[in-house]
């Protein structure tokens, strides 16, 4: 059983008690903080420290260091004097900004580019007081953001650039270049268009930020640059893959349903709902219903009690499915023995035998051997053999082990009815016994000859021709 130990973060995250998973209980905000670290308790087995790194979606706006900036400029100041630089932050990871004067730029006498992550504001045409005295720019900040799907196939248009220049002729004629050579994309010099020439794999990288450069062909020449970044969008393009090729685990035939054999686990490269794993049996195996999988956890359990003597050996096949669409797949092969217990007793073959001895028969002469069988195995399946009563005058030893019925003495023609020896075979060591009863009786055969039966069987296989019956 598991719960939350660290009561601050109690509003944020939730533990499930049973399978120990962690959920969020409320929305995260990686600017306000991006790792929480607290303890579960887990009862009967330690308290276990848990790091969470929550990863950062663009939901917030670049936002300026000032609201207003302001600056003096000589009439006769020269083209591409800077003017002053204006700054936004941005909080969300790995933000690229770019600048733009929206409003207020008359007759286009400044320019803005974005240089070391502020808006450099640069004069671009002559200044003359008579016409204007002040200019009251307005400065947008934004992310210059697209996406793209990880499938989409080399030579996809991802966005088209596009700069203006109020010039004309060659002075207006505007050539795009990426400042930096990044080998998944490329931008057609006279269009601005950026196209994918590598297939991407969110996996693999999920953002690419690209300095583009606009430049006129006029003489000097002129240019801006912005910066586009190009988000890779997951898609379900990765399967679950399990930690090992195959699960082999091992449980006594003598547990309660429900009980823990093993645990199975996969993991998903993509994201989202596309990397989000939960197992079944569904489409396997579950042997006959003898097992459940948790969904959540893979922990592999018993539904029932089981029979190592029926099965001794289940062949599982569990699948790991992601929560993509479609949904992918993946099998896995488990094994699960069934260990023996002494849960049955030793049997014989028959409930009654007879054993045929001549008279006569030498002391020490095997006269028959008992026989009996235990389906368990090992140990468990050892059997003993021994005469518990009946045996008197001693006349049969039985060998503890090997079931070996021998006479103690010369046999000979009696007129009466002998003991009735009662034997038992039992397991080593014996929590199990199982009787048979052996009361003999000797009469005269002759050679060849087999007498009817008139008292107990006895458990034994024998060759000679008189007669010594008992009871197994």
């Amino acid at each position: 059983m598991a719960a939350l130990f660290d009561s601050r973060s109690d509003a944020l995250f939730a533990v499930d008690p049973v399978t120990g998973a962690v959920t969020t209980a409320a929305p995260l905000d990686r600017e306000s903080k991006s790792t929480h670290v607290f303890r579960v308790t887990a009862t009967d087995h330690g308290t276990p420290r848990v790091s969470v790194t929550v990863l950062d979606v663009n939901d917030n706006s670049p936002e300026f260091t000032q609201r207003e900036y302001s600056a003096r400029l000589n009439e006769d100041a020269a083209v591409g004097t800077s003017v002053l630089t204006v700054s936004a932050i941005d909080r969300d990871a790995n933000s690229v900004i770019t600048y733009q004067i929206s409003n207020g730029n008359t007759r286009n006498r400044f320019s803005i580019t974005s240089q070391s992550g502020g808006g450099l504001i640069s004069l671009a045409l002559p200044l003359d007081y008579k016409l204007e005295r002040q200019y009251l720019l307005t400065i947008a900040s934004s992310h210059y953001t697209v996406n793209v799907n990880e499938d989409r196939p080399v030579g996809t248009t991802v966005v088209v650039i596009s700069a203006t220049d109020e010039d004309t002729g060659e002075n207006a004629r505007i050539t795009y270049l990426m400042e930096d050579s990044i080998p998944q994309f490329r931008i057609a010099a006279e269009t601005g268009a950026v196209t994918t020439q590598m297939e991407l794999d969110y996996e693999d990288q999920v953002s690419y930020t690209l300095a583009i450069t606009a430049r006129d062909n006029g003489i000097p020449q002129k240019s801006d640059t912005t910066y586009l970044e190009i988000l890779v969008s997951d898609v379900n393009d990765n399967a679950p893959q399990f930690l090992r090729d195959s699960y082999q685990g091992s449980v006594y035939e003598d547990v309660p349903a429900f009980t823990s054999v093993l645990q199975v686990s996969a993991t998903d490269r993509d994201s989202g709902l596309n990397g989000r794993v939960f197992y079944t049996f569904q489409g396997g195996d579950d042997g006959d219903g003898d097992f459940i999988i948790e969904s959540t956890s893979g922990i592999v359990r018993t539904l029932r009690r089981l029979d190592r003597e029926n099965v001794p050996l289940y062949s599982l096949r569990a699948f790991a499915v992601d929560k993509g669409v479609p949904a992918k797949r993946t099998p896995v092969e488990i094994q699960v023995t069934v260990l023996d217990v002494n849960d049955n007793p030793p049997v014989f073959e028959r409930d009654e035998f007879d054993i045929f001895v001549e008279e006569n028969s030498p002391i020490g002469l095997v006269v028959a051997r008992i026989t009996a069988t235990d389906p368990d195995e090992g140990t468990n399946a050892q059997i003993m053999y021994q005469i518990v009563e009946g045996n008197i005058p001693e006349v049969f030893q039985l060998d503890i082990f090997s079931g070996e019925l021998t006479a103690l003495e010369e046999e000979e023609e009696q007129e009466e009815e002998g003991g009735c020896p009662q034997c038992w075979a039992e397991p080593f060591p014996p929590p199990h016994a199982h009787p048979v009863v052996l009361p003999a009786e000797l009469a005269h055969v002759p050679h060849g000859q087999v007498a009817e039966q008139d008292g107990c069987p006895l458990t034994a296989t024998c060759p000679h021709p008189a007669v010594a019956r008992g009871c197994p």
